[in-house]
């Protein structure tokens, strides 16, 4: 398993419901620039979305440096008092360096977190994931 395939790995075994606390993201090459990465993240809490994104971004910023690519895609998760938050950031740092299970949230990895180009872009897939 390849350190991108270990990005966000599962903090345990147990299935983590989309209307409950968790981080869900992926990492892949930057369509931007081969020689960067592009982590997508989603964070969906009732209180702490932006602190946790905050969290996660600081690691990548201290470990080198982020472009931001997308900022403060905010919706609601149907049938829940949850709200999501979706970031995009470009860096030089390698998934080795990048820690989302620190939060204390349950992590999902997924490989469905992609661009994708036309109109169902990425934006498009969180919302339909999440219930909008």
């Amino acid at each position: 398993m390849d350190n991108t395939q270990e990005f966000l790995a599962r903090r345990s075994t147990a299935k983590v419901l989309k209307d409950s606390r968790h981080i869900r993201g992926h990492a892949h090459k930057s369509p931007d620039d081969d020689l960067l990465m592009r982590y997508n993240i989603v964070v969906v809490d009732d209180k702490h979305r932006r602190e946790t994104m905050g969290f996660l971004s600081q690691q990548l910023v201290f470990a080198g440096s982020i472009i931001p690519v997308r900022q403060n895609i905010t919706g609601a998760v149907k049938n829940s008092k949850f709200q999501y938050l979706f970031e995009s950031f470009d860096s030089r740092v390698g998934t080795n360096m990048f820690f989302p299970s620190r939060t204390g949230k349950a992590v999902i990895r997924d490989s469905e977190l992609y661009e994708r180009q036309g109109t169902d872009g990425i934006e498009v897939y969180v919302a339909k994931l999440y219930g909008e």
